[in-house]
């Protein structure tokens, strides 16, 4: 699925609740301009707020591997498509609604699965990490859960829109930071370019 390098306006379906200030309403999320300065990394929570008309049917096995949310899953469909994260939709009042699919680059409110099994219990270790990100450039990177590439002793932790990646762990401060590299494979395994520091603007955890 191709991405968008500069964030869209979001559907009004998908809520997303910023984590910076007191603000916990849900609202429209819009990208500074690609190469303006950075005072502070936005952090955004996406939480699907209204439950989309679409469904799959599909199970959930684990909890998601691209964040550590409790409401956050590894799952399924009936016809083999894996998502990575599906959220557990707080919309819901009676029996947990999952949603997957969910894209707040390009403002995809995502698809309900209809699940064949109950969810997991929960067993939650480790940070709460990003598992979007948009660099100062306004170019998007996303977390792998497969199988990662790797400069030198550092894996690819996410795979970027310009075919770069970020390695190593993304480092948090007032502005966050992470190593990006061009890693090619070759007949002597994978090239990497030396790893340079960029700055995130937008992190969605």
């Amino acid at each position: 699925m191709n991405t968008k390098t500069s964030i869209q306006a979001l559907a009004a379906a998908l809520g997303v609740l910023a984590l910076a200030g007191c603000s916990l309403s849900p609202l429209i999320v819009t990208s500074s301009a690609p190469g303006g300065d950075i005072a502070a990394t936005e952090i955004i929570q996406v939480v699907p707020a209204i439950i989309p008309t679409e469904t799959m049917a599909g199970r959930c096995w684990t909890h998601a591997l691209s964040v550590a949310r409790a409401d956050a899953w590894r799952c399924i469909t009936d016809g083999g498509a894996i998502y990575d994260p599906c959220f557990t939709s707080p919309a819901n009042l009676g029996e947990p609604v999952v949603v997957c699919g969910i894209d707040p680059v390009e403002g995809s409110s995502g698809f309900v699965l209809a699940l064949s099994e109950p969810l997991p219990a929960p067993q939650l270790t480790g940070p709460t990490l990003p598992w979007l990100v948009e660099m100062e450039n306004g170019v998007i990177c996303r977390v792998m859960t497969g199988s990662r590439p790797a400069a030198g002793d550092q894996a690819a932790a996410f795979a970027c829109d310009d075919l770069a990646y970020l390695v190593g762990e993304v480092q948090q401060g007032a502005i966050w930071t992470a190593q990006r590299a061009e890693i090619a494979r070759s007949d002597q395994g994978f090239v990497a370019s030396e790893p340079a520091p960029v700055r995130i603007r937008t992190a969605w955890q």
